[in-house]
């Protein structure tokens, strides 16, 4: 697959609470075309403080190996001017797993792992872009 005519396609979802229990959010690409993630966006808006004992990850999978494609650690950020990629981030726990194409029809999960250990806080919205092919 060349990517050379891609529908690359962002994906926003609703203002997470960094510190609440994980969420899954599905997601589905065009019919028929396979994907693979090219970037993820976390935007705060309110200061998100990173815990002590467990930071927050947005994993990108599916069902059985919620991060098959992509895990995002986020950096501590500023309300209202906090905005970070995911190259951005520091983290050895961040990044596109290389080689894994997300399959025609498949429904993939967006899946939040909660903040946690003082200070932890914060809420983000993330953006996550998949690029789609036929």
């Amino acid at each position: 697959m060349s990517y050379d005519n891609v529908s690359v396609i962002p994906f926003k979802t609703v203002a997470i609470t960094t510190t609440a229990a994980a969420a899954t959010y599905g997601i589905r690409g065009p019919k028929g075309k396979t994907g693979r993630v090219v970037d993820i966006v976390a935007t705060c808006t309110t200061g998100h403080v990173l815990g002590s004992t467990t930071q927050t990850q947005l994993l990108v999978g599916l069902s059985g190996n919620t991060a098959a494609y992509a895990t995002f650690e986020p950096p501590a950020l500023t309300a209202a001017t906090g905005v970070a990629t995911l190259s951005d981030a520091d983290s050895a726990n961040s990044g596109i797993v290389v080689g894994h194409l997300i399959p025609a029809d498949t429904e993939v999960l967006l899946t939040t792992v909660a903040n946690a250990g003082a200070p932890a806080a914060g809420v983000l919205v993330y953006d996550v872009l998949i690029a789609w092919e036929n």
